[in-house]
């Protein structure tokens, strides 16, 4: 499907590129919250404060994460909007590179 987002009402542009992010970030919250539920009914609060900082974590590294995506997807489309093939091949490639090592790193 393709969508031009130069054209037509800038908020509803806005919104419609965005509704993955927020969905994947709500989901990743309704994760967290399941944890301290479940934790929070068999455990005691050491175990419900550990949980809780690990979500904290994990929301950090992820919203880290996509912003070095969304700043890759930049990249490569300025690339690919002019034709560049050479650079985009080029900024897909580190793109994909930097991704395994940080899942190596996050291993």
């Amino acid at each position: 499907m393709e969508r031009n987002l130069t054209t037509g009402s800038v908020l509803k542009n806005i919104l419609f590129f965005s509704l993955p992010y927020l969905l994947s970030y709500f989901l990743q919250t309704l994760y967290g919250m399941a944890d301290l539920f479940i934790i929070g009914q068999f455990e005691g609060v050491s175990s419900t404060t550990a949980v809780s900082i690990g979500s904290q974590v994990m929301h950090m590294l992820t919203v880290m994460i996509v912003g070095l995506a969304m700043g890759s997807t930049v990249s490569i489309g300025q690339a690919v909007g002019g034709n560049n093939t050479k650079k985009a091949a080029r900024s897909i490639g580190n793109t994909v590179t930097l991704f395994m090592v940080l899942s190596l790193v996050l291993m």
